[in-house]
C-alpha cells in the first residue's frame, strides 16, 4: 500500500470558455477519510445554510471516487492518486 494521505493542498485553475471573462481557481484539499479533512468534509455534509450538499458524478450514474469530477479519474489513471487508496480518500473543492 502506498503512503497514507493525510492531507495535501492545491490549486486547480480552469480557464474560461471563449466568450467568458472570467477563470475559476478551484481551492482543493484531499486527504483521508479517517484524518482532518475527513472530519472536515463530514462536517462540510450537514451544512445548509449557503451551500448544496451533493457529490459530483463524471457521468450518468457514474460517481468518481473520491467523489468529485473528471481531473479525479485522470489523476488515479495517471498514479498521481494511488489508485488502492481511492476508497478511502475524500476531496473538499472550494469553488
Amino acid at each position: 500500500m502506498s503512503d497514507k494521505i493525510v492531507m495535501r493542498t492545491g490549486e486547480a485553475t480552469v480557464f474560461a470558455s471563449a466568450g467568458q471573462f472570467t477563470d475559476a481557481m478551484p481551492e482543493i484539499v484531499i486527504g483521508h477519510v479517517d484524518g482532518p479533512v475527513g472530519a472536515a468534509f463530514a462536517n462540510l455534509m450537514g451544512q445548509t445554510a449557503g451551500h448544496t450538499r451533493m457529490f459530483a458524478v463524471r457521468d450518468c450514474n457514474q460517481m468518481a471516487r473520491p467523489a468529485t469530477a473528471d481531473a479525479v479519474v485522470h489523476c488515479v489513471a495517471d498514479g498521481i492518486i494511488p489508485r488502492d487508496q481511492v476508497n478511502e480518500l475524500c476531496i473538499i473543492d472550494l469553488v
